[in-house]
């Protein structure tokens, strides 16, 4: 009998947390797994701990190839993967013991595509965590639905993780990730082909996987600004190809490489930063549609002047959003935080702290009691 979920499991220089990951798999309420544990050429001990599980527990496949990046390690799962369905889990990251089996259970109902919960970000630096949003507003039918009903989904971080998918679905599209080194958005351009080509998405509003975030800023995690860029050019042309022209679908795309926009704008380096994306950023706002920025419901009015100001003058509007807010420089100058985990006193740019914050508080120097 095939199993009812095969999780792949993409692993490369992560021996520190692997084992959570792993257990985390192993203890699910959902018995019935195939476990692909793909290393990919790894330097450190996770080929050791691959086969260690292997030999504890028969659902295990490991897999040990050369190192070709996270698109060419979940692609090799994708290609013996039997499951009904299909997962894949990051392998810093952990799911909770029910993430699978809900999953599973509401895809069988509505016999769906793609079945997505909500997801936890847990902070590796102070082991806090902050529950998802994903449907804070309830944006998202509690039923069956696709993405013309509904497509405010696309908007959504990618978080490919956080979904099972109809194994007979990927099959039928022949659906796998983008093969470039290392791990930079590939799983981009999947979402939005599963997305988009999906009949039934179901969405469980629940927080059933945990994704581990080394950064609080998320313009501290990328490191080329160029990847998400050329994601994008990646996802366009697919579009294009496939005659995909919803104009709602494309605005909620739109409005996510808004949000990388301003990632980017807020990456570290100065004006040299500002001088060196300023090319691609007045490359990537022009090809919006201004029918899209100026009639489509989904843009807020501030994506509208975002959008405006950066086609006017990219360069100056980008140096503009690198200089701090008066909100910045006010907590800079003086700031009090009295929390339950931490409490941060901050005053002419030297700060106080006892615990640890759940964010960065910018300051000339800081001391710990």
């Amino acid at each position: 009998m095939s199993p009812k979920v095969s999780v792949i499991v993409p692993i490369y220089g992560v021996e520190k947390y692997l084992h959570q990951c792993i257990d985390s798999i192993l203890n699910q309420t959902l018995k019935e797994l195939e476990i692909i544990l793909v290393d990919d050429g790894s330097k450190d001990k996770c080929p050791q701990i691959v086969d260690e599980y292997a030999q504890k527990d028969s659902r295990i496949i490991p897999i040990h190839q050369e190192n070709g990046g996270y698109g060419k390690a979940v692609n090799h799962g994708l290609d013996i993967a039997s499951g009904e369905y299909i997962g894949i889990i990051e392998s810093d990251d952990f799911a909770e013991p029910t993430f699978l089996e809900k999953l599973y259970i509401k895809a069988k109902k509505y016999d769906a595509d793609i079945s997505k919960c909500d997801f936890n970000s847990f902070f590796e630096k102070t082991k806090q965590i902050k529950p998802g949003h994903m449907n804070k507003k309830n944006q998202i039918p509690q039923t069956v639905f696709n993405l013309k009903e509904c497509p405010l989904f696309l908007w959504f971080h990618p978080s490919i993780w956080s979904a099972i998918y109809k194994k007979e679905f990927i099959d039928k599209y022949k659906f796998r990730i983008i093969e470039t080194k290392g791990a930079s958005w590939q799983d981009n351009l999947f979402q939005v082909q599963t997305m988009t080509r999906a009949r039934k998405i179901v969405f469980t509003d629940e927080f059933l996987i945990n994704y581990r975030k080394f950064n609080y800023n998320e313009s501290d995690d990328l490191k080329d600004f160029r990847v998400p860029f050329e994601r994008s050019k990646e996802i366009h042309q697919w579009l294009e190809e496939n005659h995909i022209t919803d104009p709602d679908i494309l605005t909620c795309l739109y409005k996510r490489e808004i949000a990388y926009i301003s990632i980017i704008c807020h990456m570290k380096g100065g004006l040299k930063l500002v001088k060196n994306i300023t090319p691609t950023i007045r490359q990537w706002v022009e090809t919006i549609p201004q029918e899209l920025i100026l009639k489509n419901k989904y843009f807020t009015p501030y994506e509208q002047k975002f959008i405006k100001r950066l086609r006017a003058d990219t360069g100056f509007w980008l140096f503009i959003y690198k200089l701090p807010t008066l909100k910045q420089i006010r907590k800079f100058l003086i700031h009090c935080k009295l929390k339950e985990q931490y409490q941060l006193f901050q005053i002419l740019g030297i700060q106080i702290i006892k615990g640890t914050p759940s964010d960065q508080y910018p300051a000339l120097l800081k001391i710990r009691i």
